[in-house]
Formats: C-alpha cells, structure tokens, sequence
C-alpha cells in the first residue's frame, strides 16, 4: 500500500517537474503577438566584456580593499563590553600601507548594524606585477550601543557580516 502511495507521488511530482520545464519562448512570443500585435525584437547581442586590467590606482591614494576573507569578532579580558573587529583581506599588489577600518554613516541602515569599510592606502610606486598581497587590521570599539546586533565590513567586491555574541 505504501509502495504504491509513493509511486503514485513519485509520478505525479515528475509530471509536474516536465510541465514547467516544457515551457519554450515560442509560446511566449505567441502570447504577446496575439496581445499587442506585433513581434517583440529579437534580444540584443551581448556587450563586449571589458578589459580584464582595472584602472590604475593614483598613488598613495585610499581605497577600499578589494576583497575581503575573514572578519573576527572578538572581546578583550580587560573590557567584556568592549568589542574587537579583525579584519584581513587581499589587494591588488603590494606595498599597500595604513589598512584600517572606517565607520560608514549610511541612514538608510538598520540601526541594529554597524558598518565599517575596510580601506588601505595604495603603493607610492605602483607595482606592475599585480600580484594579489594581504592587509590585515583590527579595531577596538570600547563605547557600543546595545542595539548593535550585528558588525557589517565592506569592501570594494564583497562584504561580510558577523554577529556580536553577548
């Protein structure tokens, strides 16, 4: 009795699975012709990719990291209220100094999160090899409201969001 039951629901699930797989721009072009009258135009061709090469950063300029890998939260001994953010990340060459982390004022954010973007200040003399380097730093935060749930870094191609245990 139960092999059957599950048979039959079995067939019907991949029944409706092909359904609403079989459903082909053809029939959607059908529709809106019979709707509006005329064909829609065929779909753009893709854009040319841009170069692979970033632009130049000016020296001696801050910019935001260009990625982040971790962020650790983290109390001090000395202080249970206070709070450590630990923040590493990779840039695009080496010779990037002053990694720190700057407050991001954003009205719109929720007030139960804190925002830091993680900057780092680019080489004087621009290393041509590009080759990926890693910045780290850290922030104390002694005076925290108590609504702040959650630490949100942000660089210039991901973010990560950490929360902050009690």
């Amino acid at each position: 009795m139960i092999t059957t039951v599950s048979r039959v629901l079995i067939a019907a699930m991949l029944t409706l699975v092909i359904a609403a797989c079989n459903r082909n721009s053809a029939d959607t072009t059908q529709t809106q012709t019979e709707t509006t009258g005329s064909i829609p135009p065929p779909a753009s061709p893709p854009a040319a990719e841009a170069q692979s090469t970033p632009a130049p950063i000016p020296p001696s300029t801050e910019v935001q990291v260009d990625k982040l890998t971790s962020v650790i939260l983290s109390r001090p001994p000395d202080a249970p209220a206070s709070i450590i953010i630990r923040v590493a990340g990779s840039v695009i060459s080496g010779g990037w100094t002053e990694p720190k982390l700057t407050p991001v004022d954003e009205p719109a954010a929720a007030p139960n999160i804190r925002i830091f973007s993680f900057v780092a200040t680019s080489p004087a003399k621009p290393d041509d090899a590009r080759t990926p380097s890693t910045v780290e730093t850290e922030l104390r935060l002694d005076m925290l409201p108590a609504e702040v749930k959650t630490i949100r870094v942000v660089s210039a191609t991901n973010m990560i969001s950490a929360p902050i245990v009690q």
